[in-house]
């Protein structure tokens, strides 16, 4: 349902937020089913044998992108097919970032806890697990060092860089892509931009990183209505 239906606008003049945008018509786990992506239950994973495992990486989507922009979800799906890998996707882990920026520590904690152990267990399968939104996906490293997570969830471009092989060697195209890397990446994973570099000039892909700095509206900031007027 849109948000801009009447009662979502009553739900979200009750939080305090506004211009958020609108809900796909189609869920990105129906779609997902309808693509015959499985879930990655303990249980699937343990039928896998170890040359299918080899061949396997796990989608762990945030609940931003899965919700608003699920076509995201969806092209990371195509691209592991396209490399020969089979894909899964993680159930529905919440994150817990939400609440850490605004202030709810004990309930991030307790989230983040429960979300690390489902991680965990993930995890040792052996099978990449991959993120898809850099500031949700690098919360398992810096919010959540205090939970001791063993796994390791990863951007995007370090899992199709670690898998340079398996990409194809295209001629280069005439036109050229700029890139805009997040704030989070620049800082937190120094090599994040020549990763995606490497990536797309592998694809025959003329890309640029501009140098840009923080946009000032990370997370909800600029959905919320005491700051909309700024």
């Amino acid at each position: 349902m849109p948000t801009a239906s009447t009662a979502g606008k009553a739900a979200l003049a009750f939080v305090g937020l506004t211009a958020l945008p609108s809900l796909p018509a189609r869920s990105a786990r129906r779609e997902l089913t309808l693509r015959a992506v499985p879930v990655a239950t303990p249980a699937a994973l343990a039928r896998l044998g170890e040359a299918e495992r080899a061949n396997a990486v796990i989608f762990v989507p945030d609940a931003f992108t899965e919700h608003f922009d699920p076509q995201v979800l969806l092209d990371a799906v195509e691209v592991a097919r396209r490399l020969g890998l089979r894909p899964f996707v993680s159930p529905p882990f919440l994150n817990g970032k939400a609440l850490h920026v605004h202030g709810y520590l004990g309930a991030f904690e307790r989230t983040a806890r429960r979300t690390a152990e489902r991680l965990d267990k993930l995890a040792e399968t052996n099978i990449p697990l991959v993120g898809l939104d850099p500031s949700m996906t690098l919360a398992y490293r810096s919010e959540y060092s205090g939970t001791r997570m063993r796994a390791r969830v990863q951007l995007p471009q370090e899992w199709l860089a670690s898998l340079f092989g398996r990409l194809p060697s295209l001629p280069g195209q005439a036109k050229r892509h700029l890139l805009m890397a997040h704030c989070t990446e620049r800082t937190n994973v120094p090599a994040a931009v020549s990763q995606w570099s490497a990536v797309f000039a592998r694809l025959g892909v003329d890309l640029t990183a501009l140098d840009t700095g923080c946009c000032g509206m990370a997370g909800t900031f600029g959905h919320e209505m005491r700051n909309r007027d700024m």
